[in-house]
Order: structure tokens, then sequence, then C-alpha cells
């Protein structure tokens, strides 16, 4: 099968075997996976860096790991434990969809030919095929929503930033960086009765926002914006700033708490450095709180891997119910993805797809499988040799739909 992999800054496809599932996984055949336009961006730019630039910028820091290094595993030990990072192959991709081709033996709610959106990094990966724990999949009603459904994961995580805001109808909410993650976040916050102020340093992403929900937007790079939100909220700031921005030092989070009322609330979803002066949110008495990525359960193994729930009545919205409620509003039409997912690119032409990603035109773009057409010739790389042992999970299945016996045998103990 095709699958994309990161390897020494270069994208490439490679012909792997097909993954087994567990007895709590599921088999999907990929119908349309996407690109991120700041996760996957970022692990890109990061892995062309070089291993002694990455030193430098913190040598506190690395030569402490690199002396503890030593002290474990030796000198010739830690040189190659560095040479393995240099040449390492990393799998790229963490949202995908696509249809259920085999179910493992304890999986309860899915079954073989469900349409489905999977998530989670080192599973829904870019792939003609990938094996996901049932915690990390959810259903898809309807086919035709299949492509719009690859972005579930992004959704997702826009929407534990919503639940951590605790938004109520009639809030006034600040969303500080309109990249892909601040798009779907200043929707859900309109939808959930919020007044929606929209902030970047991009036109085109603004009226993007403005399109499609948000009521007030401003360019931070020409106006002033405490003084303008300031004037729109009688002075009393916005109930809650949602920062979904990307940024190297804590500015972002510094501004926000001027942006925001006394005893609001910042709310961190982007990655950004925590880094800034104590004395107003002290002064403010604002709630600093950071969003887990999709939800309850995300970096629980138990979750996640095992398959354990938390019970509903404590725990309401978990990573797989947030996903289940992102794909219901993309059904409904209550949120708008069309203009978030208007490139595709087939997977054989992944080179070019993230290629275009780099141009930073587009916010994301969707992977394409054309698993319903005949396939097209296909001359792939094989995977080094030296990394085919990492990969001895992966076995050659035969994908076939899962028929009942013939004959049901039937025992009776007691009387009848």
């Amino acid at each position: 099968m095709k699958q994309v992999f990161l390897q020494k800054g270069n994208v490439k496809l490679f012909d792997v075997n097909a993954p087994q599932p567990s007895e709590k996984e599921v088999l999907v055949k990929t119908y349309y996976s996407f690109i991120s336009s700041g996760t996957e961006s970022a692990t890109i730019s990061a892995s062309k860096v070089s291993l002694l630039k990455k030193f430098s910028q913190n040598i506190s820091a690395n030569s402490s790991k690199v002396i503890g290094a030593i002290k474990e595993n030796g000198v010739a030990g830690t040189v190659a434990l560095i040479k393995e990072k240099k040449e390492q192959i990393l799998p790229l991709g963490y949202s995908c969809s696509g249809k259920v081709v085999q179910v493992g033996s304890k999986v309860k709610n899915i079954r073989v030919g469900d349409f489905v959106a999977c998530a989670g990094a080192g599973m829904a990966h870019h792939a003609d095929i990938v094996a996901v724990p049932e915690n990390l999949v959810v259903l898809i009603k309807n086919k035709e929503f299949l492509q719009q459904a690859s972005i579930t994961t992004i959704g997702a995580i826009a929407m534990q930033g919503i639940r951590r805001a605790s938004i109520q109808l009639g809030d006034k909410v600040c969303v500080i960086g309109l990249g892909l993650l601040g798009q779907i976040t200043a929707q859900l916050a309109k939808n959930s009765g919020a007044t929606v102020f929209a902030i970047d340093i991009d036109d085109s992403k603004l009226a993007q926002a403005k399109k499609h929900g948000a009521d007030h937007i401003f360019n931070a790079s020409t106006i002033d914006i405490e003084k303008e939100i300031a004037w729109l909220t009688s002075h009393h700031g916005v109930d809650t700033t949602i920062i979904t921005a990307g940024a190297p030092t804590g500015d972002i989070i510094q501004q926000s708490m001027h942006l925001t009322r006394r005893k609001g609330k910042v709310v961190l979803v982007g990655d950004v450095k925590i880094d800034f002066d104590r004395d107003p949110f002290y002064s403010k008495e604002i709630d600093f709180l950071i969003s887990c990525s999709y939800g309850p359960g995300r970096y629980d193994a138990s979750y996640e891997k095992e398959g354990i729930d938390y019970p509903y009545p404590y725990v309401r919205w978990t990573e797989n119910r947030n996903m289940q409620l992102f794909t219901q509003l993309i059904e409904s039409g209550k949120i708008q993805l069309e203009h978030l997912t208007e490139k595709i690119f087939s997977i054989d032409d992944v080179e070019l797809a993230y290629e275009a990603l780099s141009q930073k035109t587009s916010l994301g773009i969707i992977l394409s499988y054309e698993q319903d057409k005949k396939p097209k010739k296909f001359f792939s790389q094989q995977l080094p040799q030296a990394y085919e042992d990492s990969f001895n999970e992966f076995k050659n299945v035969k994908i076939a739909p899962y028929t009942a016996k013939k004959h049901i045998k039937v025992g009776v103990v007691g009387a009848v």
C-alpha cells in the first residue's frame, strides 16, 4: 500500500505492507486525508533544522540531555542514537476518512461497511489503509460528506477549545489567529450564540472569517485593537479570548489580557510560548486555561488504545464525543468547510500537495485516494531496508467483509 513519510525534511511516498488491526482496532480503507497547514508544516520545518542548530537553540537543556544519554548508553551508544535521530523516517498525517473493511473482535460500535472519520497522530496516517482504535473513530451517516469529514480531527481540537471557554449565549468572544484552527473556532463560537471578534494580520483570512459568521474583524497590523474592542464592549472587554495562533513568544497572551474583561477567560489552543507578565492577570483575576487537543481521553492509553470509555454522566464530552458532534455539524450544514477544503490532490501527487502547502495559499489540503475508481499505475519507493524492522507489525492482510457461518449451533441447558 502507499503511505506518506517524512525523511530528512522531504515528503516521500513509500510502498509498505498494510497494517493488521488489533482486537480493539478497525481497519479503514482511506478515501480522504487532510494535510494541516499548521501542525504538519511545523513538523516539516523542524525536520529541516540541523541537529547542531537545534542544540544551540537551548544549549543548557540539551547539554543535560546529552550528558544523561552518555551516562545511560555510553559515548558510542549516544552517537548511534544521534545518528538514528538524524536519519529518522516519520509517518505523516493524523486526520482521515474512509470505509471500514475489517474490525477487531472486541470492537463494539463499528461494523464492516461503515463510513467513518478517524483521528490520531501515529494512527490516522496519509495511507491507503489505516488501523485505528475504536475510540478514535466516528460514524459518518452520509457518504457525500466524507471529503469534509477528513478534517474532523482539527474540528475536534477547535471544539475542545470552545468547551474550555464555557461560552454562554450572548458572550463576547475574541479569536486571535485565523488559520485553519481559528476559522473553525470562530464558526463554533458563533454557533454557540456568541458575538465573535476575529483578529489576524492577513486580510484574506479576515474576509473568510467575516463571510462565515464573525461579527467584527480586525487587522492587528493596521489598527489599535484594544481601543476598537474597548469601544465595542462599552469599555468592559470581551468575556473570553481564545488564542488559536502560533507564536515563539508570549506577546499574544500578554495582549489577550488587555482585551479580556475583569474575571474573564483566556484559553490557549494554539502553539504559543507561555511567557507573560503576571500582574495584569492578577489584577483582573482572569482565568488562564489551556485546551488539550481533541478533549478528555487524549494521551490516555487506556482510553485511546484499550477502548475504555469515560462514564457519560461524569465526562460528557470526550474526544470521541467531540468528534461525533463535529461530524454532525458538518452533515447538518451548521458549519461550513468548503473554503477550507477546496484544494484536492491525488495521493500519487503528494509531493506537489506539500509544495502547494508551503506556498501558504491554502489553509489546508485534502489528499484523495480514489478508492472507488480504477487505481492508477503506481511506481513507489520501497521503504529503506533499515526501517523495515520498525514496521514489522504491518502484515499483508486479505481484506474482506465479515460473513456469518452457514450453520448456527444452539445448545440448551435446563428445562425446556
